[in-house]
């Protein structure tokens, strides 16, 4: 791992920087450990539900929505890989004419991608569950 801000607890450098790079969240702005650990929770909390159910229903608009609010809440902690597979859905799921089979490739793709989010920051989430911070 690269140096770390001194003010960066150390717990949210532990969490696995390749998938969620929280030491990069702190360091641009996100220097709360109650707000950051709101944001994990809520990482850690979400469905996939919503987008699965859309997706069965050829609901592209919701399939782009949720798509697009995973990549904001995702991009939060700085999990890249996630992101722009989220953004990678908004974008397949907005085209005039769309293909419904690359569609749900990328969609499962990207869950795959927000599991291994989920993954990393559970520990972290779990650690301070009991934190008032929370």
């Amino acid at each position: 791992m690269e140096p770390l801000d001194a003010g960066v607890p150390p717990e949210f450098a532990a969490v696995d920087a390749s998938v969620a790079n929280l030491s990069d969240a702190w360091a641009n702005g996100v220097k709360s450990v109650s707000v950051l650990l709101r944001v994990c929770k809520g990482v850690c909390d979400s469905s996939v539900d919503t987008i699965n159910n859309a997706l069965e229903n050829s609901d592209w608009l919701t399939v782009r929505r949720e798509a697009h609010d995973f990549a904001g809440s995702l991009a939060y902690v700085y999990a890249h890989s996630a992101v722009w597979a989220f953004r990678e859905v908004e974008r397949s799921a907005a085209k005039n004419d769309v293909n419904e089979p690359a569609v749900r490739e990328k969609v499962n793709h990207a869950c795959r991608e927000l599991q291994r989010v989920k993954a990393a920051l559970l520990s972290l989430v779990l650690f301070h569950s009991k934190s008032p911070m929370l």
